[in-house]
C-alpha cells in the first residue's frame, strides 16, 4: 500500500505517534511518545513517556545503568554481582527470588559464560527507555522502550528498532501478538535494579 494511503487508513494514534517519532529525528532528547501500556484496560491506564536523552535520567537511575553497562562489556557475568549487591533484593529474574541472578543466566546461556545474555543487555539499553508512573512513587525505567508500546502499527523508526532487537521472524510473532516477547530491564527512580528478565 502506497505511504501516502497508510497515513490516510491507520488509526490516529499511529498519526500521532508517527509525527512525533518524525520531529525526533531532530531533537534526540525530546519525550518521544505519550501513549497508554493498557488501552483496552479504561478504567487502569498506565501513562509513559519515551526518552532517548540519558542526560534526563535521575542520577540514581544513571548510576546503576553505568555499573550494569559496565560489568556487561567486562565480558564477565561475575561482575554483575556488585550492580546486584547494590539492591536490598535481587532484581525480578523471573524466577523464584532465591535463585541466584549470575548462575541463571550462566545457565540459559548458549556457551555457559552469559556472553550472549549480557549483548542483550548492552543491545537493550542502547535503545531508547519509557518513564512510567511519572512522578508517582512507583516512577520506573524501562529498557527498551518498546517493552512499553502497542507494536502493532508501530512508528517507522520504532518497527527499525524492534527489528535491531529481534530477527524477523520474531518481531513478525510480536507485532502479530501486539506485545514486546524480549528481554528487558527496570529500574526505579532510586536506582534500584527491579527486573531482567524475558517477557512473554
Amino acid at each position: 500500500m502506497p505511504f501516502k494511503k497508510q497515513m490516510l487508513t491507520h488509526a490516529p494514534r499511529f498519526l500521532a505517534a508517527f509525527a512525533v517519532f518524525v520531529a525526533l529525528a531532530h531533537n534526540p532528547g525530546m519525550s518521544a511518545y505519550a501513549q497508554d501500556a493498557q488501552p483496552s484496560a479504561k478504567a487502569d491506564q498506565k501513562k509513559f513517556q519515551v526518552l532517548f536523552d540519558e542526560k534526563l535520567l535521575p542520577e540514581k537511575v544513571r548510576a546503576t545503568l553505568e555499573r550494569i553497562r559496565a560489568a556487561a562489556r567486562s565480558g564477565d557475568i561475575d561482575e554483575l554481582r556488585s550492580a546486584l549487591e547494590w539492591n536490598e533484593l535481587p532484581p525480578d529474574i523471573g524466577l523464584d527470588k532465591k535463585t541466584d541472578p549470575v548462575e541463571h543466566w550462566k545457565n540459559i546461556s548458549s556457551n555457559g559464560t552469559a556472553r550472549d545474555i549480557m549483548a542483550n543487555m548492552l543491545n537493550i539499553l542502547d535503545r531508547g527507555y519509557a518513564v512510567a508512573n511519572k512522578g508517582g512513587s512507583t516512577e520506573i525505567y524501562i529498557w527498551p522502550y518498546l517493552a512499553e508500546m502497542p507494536l502493532k502499527n508501530l512508528p517507522p523508526l520504532a518497527e527499525v528498532d524492534l527489528f535491531r532487537l529481534a530477527d524477523p521472524e520474531s518481531a513478525k510473532k510480536m507485532k502479530a501478538a501486539g506485545t514486546y516477547q524480549g528481554y528487558h530491564l527496570v529500574i526505579g527512580k532510586d536506582g534500584t535494579w527491579h527486573a531482567f528478565f524475558q517477557k512473554k
